[in-house]
């Protein structure tokens, strides 16, 4: 109290630590980048009321804290206004406060670089060769006569039916062993229809005996070892938080 002024009361200090405003100031911050994400986000329906709680209890708390601190008499002029000009400057740095941290964020996700990380790279299948059977069967013919001399032309074209049957006969064969056995099988015919009883062979020619063979090719056969890469996407904001690149 001071001499001379009964009727001022004395100040009175309220137990305010400077972890009760960091906490404050703390709450401030993190409403201020929940507001920001719910803007870009686009639900900016819920952008208002949250900003407008932050303000008004903002403006309370310190309203309280201030005023609380200092009491002046009743009838003081310049109490109120100080008290005034106090809200005027809390209430701008709270709302600045606000508004920087909203701008931060804002560019920081606006600018924000998304890419993909590889964790492991592809590991790419890889093949074997290997042989097989197709299925089908190769004929071929040589230049060894069928037929001898003084054989009768009868037994001739059985010798040649014999050599048909077994290369050619109920079997698949290529596209130049099915032409092969075609010619043959056509000599034989010609010989059928020129064949007369009792005739005797009186000379070697025409075609020769056959021989056939299974059709082998190769192909390429997977591992199945093909492993796909191992990816995640990684965002980097303002050049330095998150996953950058180097």
């Amino acid at each position: 109290m001071r001499a001379g002024c009964t009727s001022c009361l004395s100040k009175v200090v309220l137990p305010l630590t400077t972890s009760m405003r960091l906490t404050y100031w703390a709450l401030v911050v993190l409403g201020a980048t929940g507001i920001s994400v719910l803007w870009m986000r686009g639900y900016w329906v819920y952008y208002i009321g949250p900003v407008l709680t932050i303000a008004i209890t903002s403006l309370v708390i310190d309203l309280v804290i201030r005023s609380a601190g200092v009491r002046n008499a009743t009838g003081a002029d310049g109490s109120k206004k100080r008290r005034i000009k106090r809200l005027i400057r809390e209430v701008a740095w709270t709302m600045g406060v606000v508004t920087a941290v909203h701008i931060v964020v804002v560019f920081a996700v606006e600018t924000a670089e998304v890419h993909t990380v590889t964790d492991r790279p592809e590991s790419p299948e890889t093949f074997t060769s290997e042989q097989y059977l197709t299925g089908k069967y190769i004929v071929r013919q040589d230049d060894n006569p069928v037929c001898r001399v003084g054989q009768y032309y009868s037994d001739c074209i059985n010798d040649y039916v014999n050599q048909y049957n077994y290369s050619c006969a109920d079997i698949e064969l290529t596209l130049f062993s099915s032409v092969e056995c075609k010619s043959y099988l056509q000599n034989i015919d010609d010989m059928k229809a020129k064949d007369q009883p009792g005739w005797i062979v009186s000379g070697v020619g025409g075609p020769g005996h056959l021989s056939r063979r299974a059709e082998v090719s190769s192909r390429d056969v997977s591992n199945n070892d093909y492993e796909p890469a191992v990816t995640h996407s990684a965002v980097c904001y303002l050049g330095f938080v998150g996953e950058c690149l180097p």
